[in-house]
């Protein structure tokens, strides 16, 4: 169990693995503690792994060792993986299915590369605009998604996307849209249909 565990810690970066692990927490970095949790979690070998934004705050480098550490748990001990992460870059690259949520419901689900390459719901299409993009030139300002997310106890009978969204109709402030399908595996909760609109 020492070994693993040793072995484990220098897999996620964490030099001098032996001498860490006779650390007190408080003697670690808040980097260097997350990578510890996260080898935690996975060296007991789950069914399942809630991964809750498991590479916040970790510089690059390091952010890819731990992916690479899901990715082989969930290949070698086919452990499910869910993954909840603001970073789009990260969901792309580990996960099948996506489901966008916006005020605690899902907007909208699919396959990671058709979600991505594709969204339906004027909120996805904002996250995926936000992101900043590497391009010959002078870059130009990152696009934000106008207004604020609205408060959780007071979301009323509508959309809860409505005032901030381009697409919005009169229905929009009326009527919360439910979840549809699209396409076989592809769903979306927005009374207008914006496939194809790129924006």
């Amino acid at each position: 169990a020492l070994a693993a565990s040793q072995e484990a810690l220098r897999k996620v970066g964490i030099s001098a693995p032996d001498r860490r692990m006779r650390q007190y927490p408080h003697e670690l970095s808040g980097g260097m503690r997350q990578r510890v949790l996260v080898v935690m979690a996975m060296l007991c070998k789950p069914s399942l792994l809630i991964a809750d934004e498991p590479t916040t705050a970790l510089d690059v480098t390091v952010q890819e060792e731990i992916l690479e550490q899901i990715r082989m748990l969930k290949d070698e001990s086919n452990t499910a993986v869910i993954l909840v992460s603001h970073d789009i870059g990260v969901v792309a690259s580990l996960c099948d299915r996506v489901l966008v949520m916006y005020a605690g419901s899902i907007v909208e689900q699919g396959v990671t590369a058709e979600l991505l390459a594709n969204p339906c719901h004027p909120y996805t299409m904002g996250l995926l605009k936000a992101i900043p993009r590497l391009a010959a030139g002078k870059p130009g300002p990152l696009h934000t998604i106008p207004g604020a997310p609205p408060q959780l106890r007071d979301l009323g009978s509508g959309c809860p996307f409505a005032p901030r969204c381009s697409h919005r109709i009169e229905q929009c402030y009326s009527e919360a849209p439910t979840l549809r399908e699209t396409t076989a595996g592809r769903s979306v909760a927005c009374h207008v249909d914006t496939r194809g609109v790129n924006g």
